[in-house]
Parts: C-alpha cells; structure tokens; sequence
C-alpha cells in the first residue's frame, strides 16, 4: 500500500474518530458539541496571547459548568473545528499535566 494511501486513510479513521466522540458527547448531553464550542470561544476571550493546552481549555470550562462528556476526545473535534477555522494555531507541542495521562506529549495552541 502507498504511503499517500496510508495517509488518506489515517485522516479518514482521525475524522471519523472526532465525530464519533462529539455524537457520543452529544447522545449524552444534548447540543454538547455546541455549548462546549461557545465555552471555548469564551476561554480564547479571556486568554488572549497565552499557549495552552486543549486539557487547560477543558478544565476552565469544566468549572465553569459545562457537563463532562462521556470521554475527553470529545474535545478533539471542538479543537479541530476551532482551529479549522482560524481562531487557534497550533504552535509546539508539551508534556501534559493530568495524572490520567502520565505526562503525555500533547499539542499546545496559541489564539490567532
């Protein structure tokens, strides 16, 4: 199979992924995929010139109400849509700092 094939079909299974978390989130909590995509939009508010991590994201909104999805990778697609269009840019990469995930190397965006 050709690397260019590999590719295609890594992406296809990555997008199919991110709409799979954001319906489960949404089978669970109703308009989910929304609220947390308004929420994060308030988070870029207020965090002007500051990177940071989609687990930094995730908490603030958390404690400011939003309901906890069934699993964080539903916070892939709102990250995805966010950076899609345009309002974040992906700028490194650092090790994260949730115990759960032992220090894994995760991706750190800065607003646009």
């Amino acid at each position: 199979m050709s690397q260019q094939l590999n590719k295609i079909r890594a992406e296809e299974g990555r997008e199919a992924g991110l709409f799979a978390s954001l319906n489960n989130a949404n089978k669970y909590f109703p308009d989910w995929s929304d609220s947390a995509y308004e929420m994060f939009n308030d988070y870029l508010s207020m965090h002007t010139n500051i990177e940071f991590l989609t687990e930094d994201a995730r908490v603030w909104c958390e404690q400011r109400g939003l309901q906890i999805p069934p699993h964080k990778r539903a916070w892939g697609g709102i990250i995805t849509k966010a950076s899609n269009n345009g309002l974040i840019k992906f700028c490194g990469y650092k090790k994260t700092s949730n115990p759960l995930a032992h220090r894994a190397i995760a991706a750190v965006w800065i607003k646009c």
